[in-house]
């Protein structure tokens, strides 16, 4: 991370926040690029500890529906 984060000229603290969305599974991507999330998605609520597993992960964001 700090690697890439002088080679972008970004802040190592905003590289290690960003490329946590880098592992939000495909079918949340598509959901939130197409507008059809929950209204109440927020980033504050993918930040708070996006689970690795996609599974996980839809469970939990779906689950604000």
């Amino acid at each position: 991370m700090g690697e890439l984060a002088k080679k972008t000229g970004l802040p190592p603290g905003y590289v290690k926040r960003i490329l946590k969305y880098a592992m939000l599974s495909p079918q949340i991507t598509e959901t939130i690029l197409s507008g059809k999330h929950p209204p109440n998605l927020t980033l504050r609520e993918l930040q708070d500890s996006i689970p690795v597993d996609w599974q996980e992960q839809q469970d939990r964001i779906f689950r604000l529906v």
